[in-house]
């Protein structure tokens, strides 16, 4: 029967294990389901934004080249202007104002140029036409014309042959000996004009970088993404973080500011092919290298192009930029983080459903874990009552029956008061065995009251002196005063106690109760044993159930009982009640 109560008792542990696993189980699943499309999500949004990245730079490739296509058609059509052959030639001026009128009518219409020029074999700017404010482009004066014959694009534009273009590397304008402010970017592209077998000087154009960097950048960048533009030596034109870094080769005390110096193991990933992708610092880097006139040289003789095939330009392969776009993580998964927070919020129902659920049935199952705890207990004082009827009891029933039958052979009185003593007993575990019974099966409300209140009605049935001190509220029921009178009774009748103290304080928000006596005490051997059910000791032993029942009692409410040596001699009970 023991066996199978305790398995009975284990029951609504086990379906509150399962209640609880299922529950975890169900709040982990859309979780990590979550997570898993998140993931999956967010490295198809990284492959198709690399895709497109890439494709971005791939179309302002070929359309820079378009743009610089445009810029040699008109060089070598304007080069080759009857009008300039004869003014170059001649010098008639008839001639110098009709290429005065045509060169301020280019530099009005494709207004990207900064200057359009003609300068002769000795470096001395013949014709000029500069853009102006407001898109209007205006001539420069006769005597505000400059030699240029010590600029290194004059000289290398000079050596080259028939046909041949020169394009500068990109640098900031520079009038006079001065760097003009604000920075101004120029590429130049010249070429010779041999009329005749005889060199006559350059026709040149200097094309408004900045106007090219601005169309990159709005080709290329979004949002929040940072664009660098880089010459093939690691110098910034357009630095998204510090501009003071930019245009640093025009400056002698600036040449050591450069991304290869800075940084040079990302700058060797950024240029190790003509394209790279790779996703580092928390973001998408995005690399290519920009060939504007290789891109040009494979539009000369297309049908689109006018260039003429007897112009030819000079290493352009050796020309080029780096062009850099980083997109930040904010950028870059901003669909994904958008999925992951519809997710969360989702997830959010669904949690908050199943701890709604779960709470349901975690309450079910507390009750009915506390109805199968409350059976097991039932069951257990069952047993015992069924042992005590069954052997106390019966115990105590016969030796009145062999009192009373000595008693009628013997006619000795000691036998009628051993009788009686046998009846006390027996009521006394009929007593005990009700006080049992309140205890565990019963479950009247607990309510606060005051400790003092029930000691001193439980003293007044006591011939010894009962000491109180202090008072504390604590929720309880009719079962305490069971509790103390077991404690009074065994102090007397085991202990032989003539004196007990009961103290009552509030420590730790708990209501501590101790009961100590001036009686022989527990001896330490046994102290570990006294609270279990049946447990006896000693010639005055009893039925072994008063303790027991004061340590159901006393959990019940909740609280904790303990014995020590007291200060009085004898022993001192503690208990612990919630207050």
């Amino acid at each position: 029967m023991e066996g199978k109560i305790a398995t009975t008792g284990e029951t609504g542990k086990k379906s509150y294990v399962i209640i609880v696993v299922t529950f975890i189980s169900f709040l982990v699943f859309p979780l990590v389901f979550s997570w898993a499309l998140y993931t999956r999500e967010r490295s198809a949004e990284l492959s198709t934004v690399k895709d497109r990245e890439m494709a971005i730079m791939n179309n302002e490739r070929t359309h820079i080249g378009v743009i610089f296509d445009d810029i040699i058609n008109l060089v070598m059509v304007a080069s080759e202007f009857d009008k300039l052959k004869q003014y170059a030639t001649t010098g008639d001026e008839a001639s110098k104002k009709m290429i005065e009128t045509e060169y301020l009518r280019l530099s009005e219409f494709f207004r990207v140029y900064d200057q359009i020029r003609y300068i002769d074999k000795n470096g001395q700017e013949k014709v000029r036409a500069n853009a102006g404010l407001n898109n209007k482009s205006y001539l420069v004066g006769e005597k505000d014309l400059q030699n240029k014959g010590d600029r290194y694009y004059f000289g290398k534009t000079m050596s080259l042959n028939s046909g041949e273009i020169y394009v500068s590397p990109i640098d900031l304008n520079v009038e006079g000996t001065e760097i003009e402010i604000p920075h101004k970017p120029i590429i130049r592209i010249a070429t010779p004009l041999i009329f005749d077998g005889k060199n006559n000087g350059i026709f040149i154009v200097n094309y408004m970088a900045d106007k090219l960097f601005y169309s990159i950048k709005n080709d290329i960048s979004v949002k929040d993404t940072k664009l660098s533009i880089l010459n093939q030596n690691s110098y910034w034109f357009v630095n998204p973080d510090n501009q003071e870094k930019e245009w640093a080769f025009m400056f002698p005390d600036k040449t050591d500011i450069n991304m290869a110096k800075e940084n040079p193991d990302l700058w060797k990933r950024l240029t190790a092919n003509d394209s790279v992708q790779f996703v580092a610092d928390s973001g998408l880097y995005t690399a290519v290298k920009f060939y504007p006139f290789l891109e040009a040289q494979k539009l000369m003789g297309n049908k689109n192009s006018i260039a003429s095939s007897n112009f030819r330009l000079l290493s352009p392969e050796k020309f080029y930029w780096v062009v850099v776009s980083f997109l930040p993580d904010s950028i870059l998964y901003q669909s994904s983080k958008n999925t992951l927070a519809g997710l969360f919020r989702m997830n959010g129902a669904i949690i908050l459903t199943l701890i709604i659920l779960g709470a349901m049935l975690l309450n079910f199952a507390k009750k009915r874990l506390s109805a199968e705890k409350k059976t097991y207990d039932i069951n257990k004082v069952l047993q015992l009552i069924t042992k005590i009827l069954r052997h106390d009891l019966a115990n105590k029933f016969t030796a009145t029956r062999y009192c009373l039958e000595a008693f009628e052979k013997s006619h000795n009185p000691e036998k009628i008061s051993d009788a009686k003593l046998s009846i006390e007993q027996g009521v006394d575990i009929i007593v005990k065995m009700r006080s049992l019974e309140g205890a565990i099966i019963e479950e009247a409300p607990l309510v606060k009251i005051g400790i003092k209140g029930v000691v001193l009605d439980i003293a007044k049935g006591f011939n010894i002196p009962i000491n109180i001190k202090g008072n504390e509220f604590a929720a309880v029921d009719d079962a305490l005063a069971v509790v103390f009178e077991n404690l009074f009774e065994n102090a007397i009748k085991h202990g032989g106690a003539t004196q007990i103290n009961v103290s009552i304080n509030r420590i730790k928000g708990l209501c501590e109760i101790k009961v100590e006596d001036n009686g022989s005490g527990i001896p330490e051997k046994i102290k570990h044993y006294i609270f279990n059910k049946d447990f006896s000791y000693g010639s005055h032993a009893g039925s072994g159930l008063g303790l027991y029942i004061v340590k159901e009692t006393i959990s019940r409410y909740g609280g904790t009982v303990s014995v020590e040596k007291s200060s009085l001699g004898g022993a001192a009970f503690i208990m612990n009640i919630p207050a």
